[in-house]
């Protein structure tokens, strides 16, 4: 209209005039994936996800996922299992998460975490839950899930005050949040993360205050219980999210909420590390949040004016976003302001199947301080409209045998330690084409999972974070393939050395290529103490060729000494090149062949002793290929390592470097 309100919303497609979400009534029959690209980095969710519920009722008025996933629908224990199972065996990942909107409701949590730990035991599989409420923390969970490793915990309050929380249908108290802290602490958990909300449209100075208040109590238990404890605050500005109950209310300005910033970081403790959200990533939140169509070309303007990869705070361009509504005749603010019942909002078309009737009388509800209870437990009351008691219902996963509180602490207190004895075993293997692009953490991972993938039992280390038994030998610099990688592995089931080195290739990726598996006695000191010199060979492109002259060569080894600088860590060190080689060669007219002394101290990489000796710099030098050849080993052992064969034929290692 003239005042440019929207009054309603056609299609200008052939589409339906409403598009209705579709709902999967049995999450047993929907498809899961078991089989997932694992990445070589370390992703941000850097582990197994298993849905095992879907939905919420808790009715929380401020969120959007509780609308538009409604109802609530659980699967069955048996098939979370199978794909638990399943997942572990393909991805070899050791940790696993159990994916819900509120992991705490699931009508058997407790019997499916005791089920999970005991069946994954062997292999130390560590379990997260990362969205519990406040009171589904039973001792048991906790008990739990600190078997294996304590994982993270969020506990969400979101309001500072009782009554704040009353509004956004959050039923629990101050001392039920002090309660379920205090729990967590004394079970031995130091890193707690808490969660706030400021900014909605009726809170005033005490929601603010008891915000204050809550986190001093919070801080002084941590003090008091566990001394040095890691308490992390994150706090956000309130945003209006669509299908929601609060879909019509204000939302706060930049300026008032930089000044409850200022107050909160003023007051609260200082042993709380506190993330604010930027006032002005919430101010451009809110806008796209209730904007429609006409902000395409916002999107557009900001991105021509410089507004890329916004999430990092550096490149954050607000004042692109701000040009951008100026040239485009759009005024921002009046998106944040309180919406009309009879607004017509810019998905008005999108039904999640949750009358509009519903979210008005959850709003007026809201602003009378009431609370709507938990459908799931009380049966329909309130009739949201997603639900038609015959296909779309809530379902619960079906009964299994339920064992007391007790009986379940007791299965965990039964867990077998592992064997006193265990079989070494020293796995000699090379990373070749891409690979040689792994990092040294990147690549120890891959392996640990691939050990795990093949089924064999790893013996682990003690304490409240077992790790595998596995270490490497140092590896080659990011970009350099590698034909000398080495590790020892601990095992608590003897395997013949092919059997086990045929497991271990097929869940390999390509490029890592075993070549010889050999047992080692119980006693044999650790791989890094027994490597004295590794052998490399650059490879140099034709343009660069002439770079290795034997006038270059010939100063370095007439020299007494050789003095290079080295940045390791911001700093600078300065290493004489003389003592690290053992000798150096050119092959031929492109290659050049050279051992570096294995010692104590600072050490040379190989890019730096070509760049340094045939005067090759950057970034020339990232042209020249490098490979790692072979790695002498000390004579002095008790089990001989991988090249026994060429020893056993006369071609010794002596004979190979032409000594």
């Amino acid at each position: 209209d003239a005042q440019g309100r929207r009054l309603k919303i056609e299609s200008t497609n052939p589409a339906p005039e409403k598009i209705i979400r579709r709902i999967v009534p049995e999450l047993d029959k929907a498809f899961a994936p078991t089989k997932e690209l694992v990445p070589f980095v370390e992703a941000v969710h850097d582990r197994l996800v298993v849905e095992i519920a879907r939905g919420c009722t808790q009715g929380c008025r401020f969120c959007q996922a509780g609308i538009i996933y409604r109802p609530y629908r659980e699967r069955s224990v048996s098939k979370v299992l199978e794909l638990i199972r399943e997942g572990l065996k393909a991805t070899g990942y050791e940790e696993c998460s159990l994916l819900s909107l509120s992991a705490g409701d699931y009508s058997q949590i407790e019997e499916l975490i005791v089920r999970i730990i005991t069946e994954h035991w062997s292999n130390r599989i560590a379990l997260s839950l990362p969205s519990l409420r406040v009171s589904s923390l039973t001792p048991l969970v906790l008990e739990a899930i600190k078997r294996v490793r304590k994982t993270g915990f969020t506990i969400a309050p979101e309001a500072g005050s009782e009554r704040l929380r009353k509004m956004m249908n959050k039923a629990i108290s101050d001392s039920e949040i002090l309660g379920t802290t205090e729990k967590v602490l004394k079970a031995g958990w130091r890193n707690l993360k808490f969660y706030f909300m400021i900014g909605l449209q009726r809170e005033t100075e005490e929601d603010i205050n008891g915000l204050i208040k809550l986190t001093r109590a919070l801080s002084a238990l941590g003090k008091r219980i566990q001394p040095g404890a890691q308490l992390s605050l994150s706090i956000n500005g309130f945003i209006p999210k669509p299908h929601t109950p609060f879909q019509w209310e204000k939302q706060l300005g930049m300026m008032e909420l930089k000044a409850i910033q200022e107050k909160l970081r003023r007051e609260i403790p200082r042993n709380f590390k506190i993330r604010l959200e930027d006032p002005r990533i919430s101010f451009l939140e809110g806008i796209f949040s209730r904007g429609g169509r006409e902000l395409n070309s916002v999107i557009e303007t900001a991105y021509q004016k410089g507004a890329k990869f916004d999430s990092w705070s550096e490149h954050f361009r607000f004042e692109a976003y701000l040009r951008a509504f100026e040239e485009q005749g759009i005024n921002p603010e009046q998106y944040l302001k309180e919406k009309p019942e009879d607004m017509v909002f810019a998905w008005e078309h999108l039904d999640p199947q949750v009358s509009k009737e519903f979210l008005l009388k959850e709003r007026d509800r809201s602003r009378e301080g009431l609370l709507t209870k938990d459908c799931r437990i009380t049966g329909c009351l309130e009739n949201c409209g997603v639900c038609d008691q015959r296909q779309i219902q809530p379902r619960l996963s079906e009964q299994i045998e339920k064992k007391t509180e007790s009986e379940l602490i007791k299965s965990l207190e039964q867990l077998s330690p592992q064997p006193d004895f265990y079989f070494r075993y020293l796995i000699h293997y090379k990373r070749i084409g891409d690979m040689r692009f792994l990092g040294l953490l990147e690549n120890n991972r891959m392996f640990i999972r691939a050990v795990r993938r093949a089924s064999l039992r790893m013996r682990f280390s003690q304490g409240f974070h077992p790790l595998p038994k596995i270490s490497f030998a140092d590896g080659p610099p990011v970009g350099v393939e590698s034909d000398a990688e080495y590790l020892e592995l601990e095992l608590i089931e003897h395997l013949p050395t092919e059997k086990l080195k045929s497991q271990l290739q097929k869940v390999l990726p390509v490029g890592i290529e075993i070549v010889e598996v050999k047992e080692l006695n119980q006693r044999a000191r650790s791989i890094n103490q027994q490597i004295s010199l590794i052998e490399y060979l650059a490879v140099l492109p034709e343009n660069l060729k002439a770079k290795a002259n034997q006038e270059q060569l010939a100063k370095f080894l007439t020299s007494e000494q050789f003095l290079i600088k080295q940045k390791r860590d911001k700093k600078e060190r300065i290493i004489d090149l003389k003592q690290k080689i053992k000798y150096i060669e050119i092959t031929n007219e492109h290659s050049i062949k050279f051992g570096i002394i294995n010692s104590e101290g600072p050490t040379a990489k190989p890019q730096e002793v070509i760049s340094e000796i045939f005067e090759i710099k950057e970034p020339e030098i990232y042209q020249v290929r490098f490979k790692r050849i072979f790695m002498r080993f000390m004579e002095a052992r008790s089990i001989s390592y991988p090249m026994d064969s060429l020893r056993k034929s006369g071609l010794t290692q002596k004979k190979m470097r032409g000594e």
